[in-house]
This record gives C-alpha cells, structure tokens and sequence, in this order.
C-alpha cells in the first residue's frame, strides 16, 4: 500500500509539472512572438499585403469575437521580427500550439502550414502542436521585417489563437515533442493501458469461480475511460472529428457511471440497494442518447457543457464522493483511502481544467485524463494488492496441503503395520477360536444343571403367584364397594347442606332488604318531618305579614276617611263661595267619589286578608299534627330497622356456621373420593401385579425352554467358530493384498 501512494504522489507531481508553462519547460530558448495584430476579414480571404495595416488592431491573446448571424468567419493575425546577417547560419522554426479551429501559416506571403479543414469537411485541429520549419531564401535579413500571418477559419469557436514561438529549429523540435507528449502521447498510452487492464479483469472476472462484480465493474470504467479518450488517441485530419467527440463524451459519462456502481460495490454503501443502479444509468442513457443525436460539433460539445455536465457527471461526481466518503469513515483502512485519494485528484483535475476553459485559455496540457489514470491506476493497485494477498492466501493454504500429504503418507506407513498387524494376529484369533469352542463344551455341561435347578425352582414360584394373585383379586372387590356406599353418603349429606345454605344466603338478602326499606322510609319521615318545620315558619312569616299588611291598609283607610271629610269641606266652601266655587265644587265631588271607591275597595282586602289569616292558621295547626305523625313514624322505622338488623346478624352467624359445615362436608367427600380414587388405582395396579405374575409364569416358562433349546445349539456355535475360522483365514488373504497396495501407495 505505500508503494499505490507513493506512485500517487508521484503522478500527481507529474500532473504539476505537465501544467507549467511551455517556456518552463524548454528552458526559455525560444521566444514568444510579440506584437500581434488581428482584423476580421470576409470569408474566402487571402492574407493581406504586406505593407497593408487597414483594419488591424492589436491582439492581447483574448478570446475572438463570439460569431453572429453568420457560421464561418475569418480572422487574420499578423506580427512581425527582424533578423540580423548572423542568423542565417542558424536554422529556425515556428512553433505552433494546439488550436480550436483550422489555421493557415504565412511568412511573408507564402503558405508554411495547414491545420484543418475549413472547406465543406470542416475539422479542426485541437490537440496537437505544429514545428514549422521556416526556409532560409523566405526570411529577410540585415534587419528587414518578416511578416508571419495566420488565417484562422472558426465556427462557433471563440478560444485564442495559441502560443506561436521563433526559436532554433532544434529547441522548437523540443517544445513539439514535450507538448505532444503530455497533451497526447501520454494520453494514448494511458488509452492502451486502460485498455490492458480492463481486459485483464474482465478475464479475472470470467475465469474467477465466485464471480466478483468489483472486477467486472472496473473493466468497464476501463472501458469507458478509453472510450472518453478515443478523440485524443486517434485523431487525425482524416477521420471524422465529430463522431470521435460523440464517442468520447458518451465514454465521460459512462466513465462516471461505472466508477459510482464500482465504489458502492467497493465501499458496501448502498451495494444493496437494487433500484439505484436503474436510477443512475436513465439520465445517462438520455444524456447520450441526446448527444448522438446532435448534427455536429457545436451541437455535441454546447449539450455536453449545459446538459450533460451539470445534470448528469455532477451529480454522478458528488454522489461517488459520498459514497467513498462514507465508505472510508465506516472502514478507515489503506484500500479505501487510496480510492478517495485518487477520486480526489481526478475531481480536482477536473475542476483545473473547467476553470481553464471557462477562461477560454489553451493549457499546456488538459489534467483531466491524468487525474482518471491516476483514479484507474489507483483502483488497480487496491485490487491487485487484494489479488496478491489471496495468492499469499493460496500460498499458505497450498502448504497446509503439503503438510496433510505429508500427514497422509505417515497415515499409509501407519496402515501397512497394522495390516502386517491384522495378519499377525489372524493366528492368535484362529487359538482364540479352539480355545472359545472348549469353553462352550463346559458351558454346555454346566448350563444343563443350571437348567435343571431352575425348573424345580420356577414351579414353585407359580405356585406362589397363584396365592397370591387370588387374595389380590379378593381385596380389590371388598375395599371398592365400601368407599363407594361412603362416598354415596357424604355426597347426599353435602348437598342438603349446600340447599340449606343457599336458603339461608336468601334469607339474609330479604332481612338485609328490609332494613335497608326501613332505613330510607325513618330518614323520608325525618325529610318530611323538616320539610313541613319550614312549611310552618313559613306559615307563620305569612301571618305576620298579613298582621303588617292590615295595619298599612287601617293607615290607607284612615287617609281615605279624611279625605272624605276634606271632599265636604270643599264642598261646603264651595256652596258658600257660589259661582266662584263651582270649579273647587266638582274637584271636591271627585275627591270624594274616589274617596268612597277607595274604602269600598279596602273593605273587600280587609275580608281577604282575613281569609288569608284563617287559611294559615289551619294550615300551621295541621302542619304541626303532621310532623307529629312523621316523627312518630320515623321512630317506628327505627325500631324496625334496628329489629331487623338484628335478624339479619343472626341469619349471617347461621350462614357462616352453614358454610363451615359445607366446607367441612366438602373436605369430607374430597377425602372419600381419593379414597375411592385410591381404590381404584389399587385395583388397576392389583390387576396390573396379576398380569405381570402371569408374564412371569410365562417367562419362566421360556427361559426353561430356552435353556432346553441351548444345550441344542453348542453344534450350531461350534460350526459357525468353524466358518469363522475360515473366514478369518481369507481375510487374512485380503490383508496379504491390502499391505502390498499400500506399499505400492507408499512407493508413490
């Protein structure tokens, strides 16, 4: 793993190094023409006199006019050097960078180079830069002016012109080979080595038994790298620009596509997400769809720059850097750095040479492909470095197997002495034999006294089972019946006693249900008995309002009395005044008139208030008797209630005693049914003992006729010892044949 990053650190210094200044490099030999002047001309133009200056205007190596209505237009660039009589004993060049459109070399009128093609075939020349050697008999001296002109034919290209230098022809050839070395060479051989390794994993992929998609992934992105690459690795004037530049935007983009399946894969973030590899390759199914469709250049490359870059390789480019983001704070180990280091650069390669082109400045060399090898040659490394390490795996495994091939052959020396071994001791098991039928004569002789004693012994044992099989039989009958007649009876006694418990438990609710009615009916009658208390108060707070309303009527009537007597004086006064008191007479008529309504009036409320008076009298004399009654009833409820209460204590002693009795009747007929579950188990295991004595009669007999049959069978054992003898001996044969295969297997 330090060998991958120092080959990184080292190929990100040759990036460095391949973005300094071309003059950096050549050591500043040659020089940079200076003075330039620039005019744009009608199409089909030829380079103007030399004398002629209408129309130019000093050039500062800006980008030209961006085109009009018009596609094809032409510009002319124009600067001047003078030459000393030394110099024509030094042979001179131009040099001439890469350019973005076709351009026509002069040198005092006369055509030195043609870049392109700006006829019908319109193509350009981009990548390569130009030596131009320039004849002596063309150049002036002795301090004549040298005029070099460059007819450039643009499309829709507004890039500068490029670096155009005069030098010795020698130190020009350098600053060619230098530039189409980094700009091109490099990059061609970085296509056949991409070539190289993704054909190398795809086989690995093929060939490998557990089929690894790590390594099918990268030999796509392999793929898809020299594919993005194709235009810079097979140009040339003849082939077809347009369809190089289409190829090698769709490999971009696969290129990004192929690298973000291979890091999730790599990383595990996201590998087990099945939708997202569909999702990814849509938009860039479409973006290369969209760019095989456009009709030329300016199409292909505008699509690239607004659609595809910032919708497709972006959002691709950030998501990879998450990915290995992720993937590296999940698992922070050499492998994974190396990846991100290397997506890093490539990342920044990229970012230098967008800025460059949005600068609309020619570098040196574009970083972009070297950032993508550096990528490439990093995740080469990691997987190789894997690769090896599973050899050192294989290694170490194939020694494991040395080892057991070794263990084998001991096992196979082992196996050869146990099978002189076995031969060995086929004699000893053939002595083994003669000696084992002796035994079994003697056994013979003894198992057929031992036979004997035990028939007289197994006949007196049935004997015994027989007794005591019947007594069994007796008793499983008697004990049964007894716990059946008393379990009949306490069933009988407990269930008289749950019907008297349940008639008390009825009791015991209706006593509880009159007390508690004589408990509501005492505390109604103590309600009634304070309702009509404040039914009398308020009886008697009406009589003495009615006391206080006959003494304000006595004060009306005594007001209406004298207003009758003040009506007669009026009127009295007004017969003495005559005519004058006539007006007075008739108020005093009127007074007196309402005067009499009024003590009419106060007679008839005198007469109610006295009804009034009466009726409260009665009623507060009947409401006294009726609280009377109330209380006199309340007390009775009480005496009831607490009689009651009485009862219903004595009935729930009654229950309680009840209960206890049932509990103990319960525990009673609990008892005599395990008693009488008892029993019966009894029976089932007295039955159980009757079946295994007469198993046992049954065996006994069995083993005396077995013992019978064994004195019968010594022959038969004594003629199988005999086939094992034989037997043994061809084993014995067959072991002869197994030593001499395994020394043969040992010999190998």
């Amino acid at each position: 793993m330090r060998k991958t990053i120092i080959l990184f650190i080292a190929a990100a210094c040759a990036s460095a190094l391949a973005a300094q200044e071309m003059t950096w490099i050549a050591g500043g030999s040659p020089a940079p023409l200076e003075g330039w002047m620039v005019r744009r001309s009608a199409a089909g133009a030829a380079p103007s006199a030399l004398g002629e200056s209408e129309g130019f205007s000093p050039y500062s190596g800006a980008a030209i006019d961006a085109p009009g209505a018009e596609r094809r237009r032409v510009f002319e660039f124009r600067a001047s050097f003078a030459l000393d009589g030394a110099s024509a004993a030094t042979p001179l060049a131009l040099y001439m960078g890469p350019g973005d459109y076709p351009r026509d070399v002069y040198l005092n009128g006369h055509r030195l180079l043609r870049t392109g093609d700006h006829g019908e075939r319109y193509a350009s020349t981009v990548f390569y830069s130009s030596r131009i050697p320039l004849p002596p008999d063309l150049l002036e001296y002795d301090g004549a002016a040298n005029v070099v002109s460059v007819m450039a034919y643009p499309d829709y290209e507004i890039g500068p012109l490029g670096d155009v230098f005069l030098g010795d022809y020698y130190d020009i050839s350098g600053l060619v080979f230098l530039r189409d070395l980094f700009n091109v060479r490099f990059i061609q051989a970085a296509f056949v080595v991409a070539c190289f390794i993704g054909l190398f994993f795809f086989l690995l992929f093929v060939r490998s038994p557990d089929k690894d998609v790590r390594y099918l992934l990268f030999s796509l992105t392999c793929a898809a790298f020299a594919l993005g690459h194709v235009n810079l690795s097979f140009y040339h004037d003849a082939l077809n620009e347009v369809a190089l530049l289409k190829a090698s935007r769709t490999g971009l983009a696969l290129t990004s596509l192929f690298f973000a399946l291979f890091a999730m894969r790599f990383t595990g973030f996201l590998a087990s997400k099945r939708w997202i590899p569909p999702l990814l390759s849509l938009p860039v199914a479409a973006s290369i769809v969209g760019n095989l469709i456009q009709p030329d250049k300016r199409g292909a490359s505008l699509f690239f720059a607004s659609v595809t870059t910032n919708f497709v390789l972006t959002p691709l480019l950030v998501l990879t850097l998450v990915v290995l983001v992720v993937g590296f704070a999940r698992k922070r180990d050499p492998a994974r750095a190396a990846l991100l280091a290397g997506f890093i650069v490539s990342i920044a390669s990229s970012l230098v040479d967008m800025s460059r082109v949005a600068a609309n400045t020619i570098p040196f060399c574009y970083l972009t492909a070297y950032g993508y090898m550096v990528l490439l040659v990093a995740i080469f490394f990691v997987l190789a470095l894997e690769q090896s390490e599973v050899s050192r795996q294989l290694a170490a495994q194939s020694g494991k197997l040395n080892e057991r091939n070794g263990i084998l052959v001991d096992m196979v020396r082992e196996l050869k002495d146990v099978a002189a071994g076995l031969v060995a001791s086929s004699s000893s098991l053939d002595a083994a034999i003669d000696s084992t039928l002796r035994s079994v004569e003697e056994f013979g002789g003894e198992t057929h006294t031992a036979s004997e004693a035990f028939r007289s012994q197994s006949r007196a044992v049935e004997g015994e089972i027989d007794g005591i099989a019947e007594r069994l039989s007796a008793s499983a009958y008697r004990v049964p019946k007894a716990l059946e007649s008393q379990t009949a009876a306490v069933e009988k006694m407990n269930a008289t006693l749950s019907d008297m418990g349940q008639r008390i438990e009825e009791n015991l609710g209706s006593a509880g249900e009159s007390s508690r009615i004589a408990e509501r009916l005492a505390a109604d009658a103590e309600d009634g008995s304070r309702v009509i208390a404040r039914s009398r108060d308020a009886m008697n707070h009406v009589a003495e309002l009615s006391g206080a309303l006959q003494g304000v009527l006595s004060s009306i009537e005594d007001i209406a009395e004298r207003t009758h007597i003040l009506s007669i004086n009026a009127a009295i006064e007004s017969a003495r005044l005559g005519a004058q008191g006539k007006g007075f007479a008739v108020v005093a008529q009127e007074i007196r008139t309402l005067s009499e309504q009024s003590r009419t009036s106060l007679a008839s409320s005198f007469a109610k208030i006295g009804e009034i008076a009466g009726s409260v009298s009665e009623s507060t004399s009947l409401s006294e008797t009726a609280a009377a009654t109330l209380l006199a009833i309340a007390e009775q409820a009480r005496t009831s209630a607490q009689r009651t209460e009485d009862i219903r204590r004595l009935i729930e002693l009654q229950r309680g005693q009840g209960e206890d009795m049932v509990k103990d009747a319960d525990a009673l007929l609990s008892e005599a049914r395990l008693l009488k579950e008892l029993s019966v188990e009894e029976k089932r295991s007295n039955e159980e003992r009757s079946a295994k004595f007469a198993f046992m009669k049954e065996s006994l007999a069995s083993v005396s006729g077995a013992l019978d049959r064994q004195e019968g069978r010594k022959g038969e054992l004594s003629s199988s010892l005999d086939t094992m003898r034989a037997v043994m001996a061809e084993n014995a044969r067959h072991i002869d044949r197994l030593k001499g295969a395994i020394s043969r297997i040992g010999d190998v």
